[in-house]
């Protein structure tokens, strides 16, 4: 039997696939490839992106399931952090690597992301419509709790991925 190692990222925006991959502007990959020598793990010696058959790149959200799921390599215009972490893991690690990304976009990892043993707080908000307020008493460990139980599903049927 083959082992996997699992590496989780948890996050908000940071996490999500905002590198722009095409184009010739400043701050592109193919750019950074291309014109200023850099990452050069990213390709090939035929210049095509590489295609890491022993690193798993898993992704799930709340609300959207599991939106990835395929080897690490560059597809589509945009790229996140488990390209970089993932090549070097790859080379790294003896042994296959699931990076498995559990994560949603617009929240504060101060505010939204608490791990467990974080202080308690209320959160009061009003509401536009009703003018009424609303106190939400699990705020801070909801984000934590939905990315980990994210995780635990993608982990419980890791044969899939």
């Amino acid at each position: 039997m083959k082992h996997t190692k699992v590496f989780i990222i948890m996050g908000q925006s940071n996490t999500l696939e905002m590198g722009v991959v095409m184009g010739e502007k400043d701050g592109t990959l193919e750019r950074a490839v291309k014109q200023e020598n850099l990452y050069g793990f990213l390709t090939d010696a035929e210049g095509k992106w590489t295609d890491r058959q022993d690193v798993r790149n898993v992704s799930v959200m709340v609300g959207k399931g599991v939106y990835r799921n395929d080897w690490l390599t560059i597809s589509g215009n945009k790229i996140g952090i488990e390209i970089g972490i993932g090549h070097h893991l790859g080379n790294a690690v003896d042994a296959s690597i699931m990076i498995l990304k559990s994560s949603i976009g617009n929240r504060g990892l101060g505010w939204d992301l608490l791990p467990p043993g974080s202080e308690i707080y209320e959160f009061i908000a009003m509401e536009k419509k009703t003018k009424k307020e609303t106190t939400w008493i699990y705020a801070g460990y909801k984000q934590y709790d939905d990315d980990t139980a994210n995780a635990k599903k993608v982990l419980a049927y890791i044969g899939e991925h």
